[in-house]
């Protein structure tokens, strides 16, 4: 569970010879999901599908993807995460194998891209075993414990027609124990989305190559990175709420499930390999030779402070990025009044409820 196993890419061209009137794509998977087509998102959604018991129901979404199909060749992408449906054996609280407790496996995906043209006639492409897939750059992912990425073996293109993806497999079609289809159901909430950009407010060097940054508030979302460097280079990302007096980063109030050392028989708390205390940390390679950057994709954390270790160079507040997520509810009310300090705590639950 803890080795490199990379979330998979998924492609399958098309051809497109008349006028089209409409496109939509419904999509969903057991675990995350990103959708692309012809090298472009399809949406702004992230962390797609919502979570749900996957044996009761499980929500699709739909994508209006007319302006992002053209005459000629296309091509619709994707890129699985584990989530929730593949979690790893951690054990919370020393006794909570969170496996035991969901229905799990392996990442799967199921889509229709429904085609109307202006003809009348109408056309659908499913998943099936047309589709090809290979190994993708994101080596490691985990709700909880974060990211893996080697830029080095990011497929140029890969989304997008001429490609050469003879060397892909074919995906083979799957079924799973916990699910049948009478579980799909049109997602009833809004899609979880990036709704808010922080910039970090201080960066200090605590020791050598190593640096905290500040983002002022507690908040749940992604660090995105700017980088410029030589190929190989490794930086590393730790999330954590509170620094030591020092000014050190204490990742232990974001730690996984209580996750803070062996068991009592010297053993991980989260099988073989596991780490010994489950905090939250990403890593990216570069592939070097221009300004490169990175943002997670199927993990997410709780955060006020990122300490930052690896990075070429002295970096500056801009190196990275706060992107606050949450479910895009829309604002029906709002408070205010003539005591700064309400003020505050309604601010502050705001921002502790989104």
């Amino acid at each position: 569970f803890y080795t490199d196993d990379p979330a998979p890419l998924f492609r399958r061209s098309f051809r497109i010879a008349k006028p089209i009137k409409r496109a939509r794509l419904y999509a969903t998977a057991l675990g995350y999901h990103e959708f692309r087509i012809n090298g472009h998102a399809v949406s702004d959604n992230v962390l797609d599908p919502a979570w749900t018991s996957v044996e009761k129901r499980i929500p699709y979404v739909c994508h209006d993807v007319t302006e992002n199909i053209s005459m000629g060749k296309n091509v619709v992408g994707a890129m699985l995460g584990n989530g929730w449906y593949n979690p790893l054996p951690l054990r919370m609280w020393s006794r909570i194998n969170i496996r035991d407790h969901l229905p799990v496996g392996r990442p799967r995906l199921l889509a229709r891209l429904v085609i109307e043209f202006k003809d009348g006639t109408q056309e659908s492409i499913v998943t099936d075993k047309d589709w090809r897939v290979s190994d993708g750059p994101l080596l490691w992912n985990s709700v909880y414990l974060g990211e893996k990425y080697d830029a080095r073996l990011e497929k140029a293109g890969w989304d997008a027609p001429g490609f050469d993806d003879s060397g892909w497999r074919f995906a083979s079609e799957s079924a799973s124990e916990h699910v049948s289809a009478s579980a799909l159901r049109a997602m009833p909430i809004p899609p979880i989305r990036v709704t808010t950009t922080l910039s970090a407010v201080t960066v200090n060097e605590v020791s050598d190559g190593v640096y905290i940054f500040d983002f002022g508030q507690n908040f749940a979302g992604w660090v995105s990175l700017n980088v410029e460097g030589r190929r190989g280079t490794t930086v590393s990302m730790r999330m954590g709420e509170l620094i030591h007096a020092d000014g050190t980063l204490n990742p232990m109030t974001a730690v996984a499930g209580q996750i803070k050392g062996l068991m009592a028989d010297g053993n991980p708390r989260g099988g073989p390999g596991a780490p010994e205390v489950a905090w939250q940390i990403n890593s990216y390679t570069l592939k070097g030779g221009e300004p490169e950057q990175y943002t997670p994709r199927f993990t997410f954390h709780g955060y006020r402070y990122v300490e930052v270790t690896g990075y070429p160079g002295v970096p500056d507040l801009s190196a990275v990025q706060g992107l606050r997520l949450n479910t895009d509810v829309e604002s029906v009310g709002s408070f205010s009044c003539s005591n700064e300090r309400f003020n505050r705590i309604q601010e502050m639950v705001r921002w502790t409820l989104l």
